[in-house]
């Protein structure tokens, strides 16, 4: 859809397009503090980065168009130890990524 996903910590998460128009929106169920389309895993999904969950460290799925979580969750802090100071900031997906290589 050539459009952008974006919220403002714990406003709704809103997809506009490039011009900055509003293509419409859906509450958010948490704080986001980073957001990824994902049209590679068979969605199209939104995952959200929260500060959220035992270590303000949770990758959360949203389903598309409505927002509607998916009950998919993963604690980044199980691959990565930030020393108990760590938290939820930024997000990417790239389908191009070769894993065990």
């Amino acid at each position: 859809e050539d459009a952008f996903y974006a919220n403002n910590w714990s406003s709704d998460i809103t997809m506009f397009d490039m011009t900055g128009a509003n293509l419409g929106s859906f509450v958010s169920s948490t704080s986001f503090y980073g957001l990824a389309f994902d049209n590679v895993s068979g969605g199209p999904y939104l995952w959200g980065y929260a500060q959220d969950g035992l270590n303000n460290n949770l990758i959360v799925q949203m389903e598309l168009p409505t927002g509607t979580t998916t009950g998919l969750n993963f604690d980044v802090t199980t691959v990565i130890d930030a020393g108990g100071t760590g938290i939820a900031g930024g997000l990417a997906i790239d389908g191009m990524i070769v894993s065990d290589v």
